[in-house]
């Protein structure tokens, strides 16, 4: 029996709460990495994490977003980045979708976007030495999307 149990968990890391599917060129470190700076960098969003994710997968699709109520899917293009800066911030977006799915809150779209990068800029000012695009590509979605100070208050 404790065989079969370990060939069912080998193709997967655990990390606290959260299981890492372990695919591609070393991806599943990169994630762990990430998610150890999360938690260097604030306790709060590394609890969020944690509460609302229960599994980190890939796949091969433009954007990162999440499957179900507390999966979170890497898209291949950028886990490409080799940043962990970036792999953490896109945990700590992701993560609030997953928060406002399993509280069952119904928001626009362009709001409950705001709300995720709001959240996620919260992160990158306390995050030290991330490199500077991540901060722009985040501060570009929140004037693309007129992010408004009111969804601020969600988080």
């Amino acid at each position: 029996m404790l065989w079969v149990l370990t060939l069912l968990l080998i193709p997967f890391k655990i990390f606290g709460q959260i299981q890492i599917d372990q695919v591609g060129d070393n991806w599943q470190p990169q994630v762990v990495e990430a998610l150890e700076l999360i938690k260097k960098t604030d306790i709060t969003s590394y609890n969020s994490v944690l509460t609302h994710c229960k599994k980190i997968s890939f796949w091969s699709g433009e954007f990162s977003t999440v499957e179900g109520n507390s999966t979170i899917t890497i898209a291949r293009g950028d886990m490409g980045l080799n940043s962990i800066e970036n792999i953490a911030c896109i945990i700590v977006h992701e993560s609030k979708h997953l928060e406002i799915i399993q509280l069952k809150l119904e928001f626009p779209l362009q709001y409950e976007e705001c709300i995720c990068y709001l959240f996620e800029m919260n992160f990158i000012d306390k995050l030290q030495g991330e490199p500077e695009w991540i901060r722009e590509n985040c501060l570009n979605m929140i004037m693309k999307l007129e992010c408004s100070q009111e969804s601020k208050e969600f988080f």
